[in-house]
């Protein structure tokens, strides 16, 4: 609780949508996934980033691994089939499989940004998350930084009222989703 009522939810409006504590348990992936799939999903949910993933968020997980099957089967029918075939008046016309596996590609590269899968996402993620841990380190430290330069007496007088107390001391590292994974 801060001098002037709750302090604010800086992750929530960074858009870090970090839950603290343990990791959700890891959800079943569907049964006609491949092995090698399965193992992804468990790695995929087991990451940092899976903390920010809700319960909501599991259906659109699914369907990015059904597009990835799917994906790894349209990949498979290209490289047997080739990337054109013969249209209905004889011409060369590239592949409909290929398109489909295009089409696959681009909805699995939006799931992924959206999930913060792709090392760009991570990044914004953790640019956000920084964003956010500085905001709370300044706001324990009573950080100077925030006022202006041309702050008058009182305003000085005030900050160092409130550098004389202690400030409490913030886990931020746990609040943003950073802190150990072994607890």
């Amino acid at each position: 609780m801060g001098r002037r009522g709750p302090l604010p939810n800086v992750a929530r409006a960074k858009g870090v949508a970090a839950r603290p504590g343990r990791a959700r348990p890891v959800p079943e992936p569907d049964a006609e996934l491949p092995a090698h799939l399965v193992e992804r999903w468990h790695v995929a949910w087991s990451a940092p980033v899976a903390r920010s993933w809700g319960p909501e968020v599991e259906p659109t997980v699914r369907r990015l691994w059904r597009l990835y099957d799917v994906w790894e089967q349209a990949l498979a029918a290209v490289a047997a089939g080739g990337l054109t075939s013969t249209g209905s008046k004889g011409q060369q016309t590239v592949s409909p499989t290929f398109i489909a596996l295009q089409r696959t590609e681009q909805l699995i590269s939006t799931l992924e940004r959206q999930l913060g899968l792709t090392p760009q996402a991570q990044a914004q993620l953790g640019t956000a998350a920084a964003e956010a841990a500085l905001s709370w380190r300044e706001l324990a430290q009573g950080s100077e930084t925030a006022a202006p330069a041309s702050a008058s007496r009182a305003t000085e007088s005030k900050a160092d009222e409130l550098e004389a107390d202690e400030p409490e001391v913030l886990d931020v590292d746990a609040f943003v989703g950073g802190g150990d994974e072994g607890d």
